[in-house]
């Protein structure tokens, strides 16, 4: 949230606006952080991925001294729903950004598994697509505490270490926070665990999907399976491991199930087991 909504407000005015998904967690997981700090307006659009026609559409506004003005669109990669940007989409998404005078931001909380999954480096899936803030996040993927802000030009965070002191955001012992990163950008460190973590992702959905009345609400293509189960099936899941139900655009829920790093593999067969019992009794009654 920190990073998140600190990098906006480095990039946007009270009187501009921010383009995002109708899912993004800056719009719907911040608890009104950056409306608060940033002061500004955030534009959403359906689905778990903007595409130039939907950011085009929110572009009516530019000039009109009435309305919030669009400044940047932010990206999650991966998304919400666990979906992808290829780099091809990122560079076309932030083209368009920049020939309308706007920026693009990232929130990379699972930048890794983006990463792992595309078989790519950071750098890769950011900068040289065009982003121009970056949110990196490692906490999901191996470190204690930390989030980490990265401006691809310079200028653009000059005066970001006043922005985090009057956010909050400057913690003592800040080294400590380092001494995690530069052993964590190791592709040797986040590589490995966010790959396993996604192969994880990819058993459970072919797994849980192969059974009766169960089904996906969106591909599984990095660490996050997001997935509709019959009641009984989920009320059985629940009595023993927590997961959320997520809102999924359009008035829809689904069950939302995160592989991480470290998730035990012997958990992944009881789930299955689990799974496979429920929907056993369910299908008979």
């Amino acid at each position: 949230t920190g990073a998140n909504t600190l990098s906006v407000g480095a990039l946007v005015r009270s009187w501009q606006a921010v383009i995002s998904t109708e899912i993004a967690h800056l719009s719907v997981d911040e608890t009104g952080a950056p409306e608060k700090f940033a002061g500004c307006k955030i534009l959403t659009a359906p689905g778990d991925k903007l595409t130039p026609d939907a950011v085009e559409e929110r572009l009516s506004a530019l000039g009109s001294m009435h309305q919030s003005q669009p400044a940047l669109i932010s990206l999650t990669n991966p998304t919400e729903a666990g979906t992808l940007y290829t780099p091809d989409e990122i560079a076309a998404l932030a083209s368009m950004a920049h020939r309308n005078g706007m920026r693009v931001h990232m929130d990379g909380a699972r930048i890794a598994n983006a990463a792992a999954a595309l078989s790519s480096s950071f750098r890769e899936i950011t900068r040289d697509c065009g982003v121009d803030v970056l949110s990196l996040g490692a906490t999901k993927s191996g470190l204690m505490f930390g989030e980490a802000v990265v401006f691809m030009d310079a200028a653009a965070g000059a005066q970001f270490p006043y922005i985090r002191k009057h956010g909050a955001q400057l913690h003592s012992k800040m080294r400590y926070i380092a001494a995690q990163y530069l052993a964590w950008l190791d592709e040797a460190v986040w590589r490995p665990g966010a790959a396993r973590a996604n192969e994880l992702a990819a058993r459970l959905s072919r797994e849980l999907s192969a059974l009766p009345g169960v089904a996906m609400a969106f591909p599984t293509q990095a660490n996050g399976v997001f997935v509709n189960f019959p009641v009984p099936v989920a009320e059985a899941i629940a009595q023993r491991y927590f997961f959320y139900d997520m809102e999924a655009g359009g008035g829809r829920k689904c069950s939302r199930l995160m592989c991480g790093f470290d998730t035990p593999g012997d958990e992944t067969d009881a789930l299955l087991k689990l799974a496979r019992r429920a929907a056993g009794y369910a299908q008979e009654r």
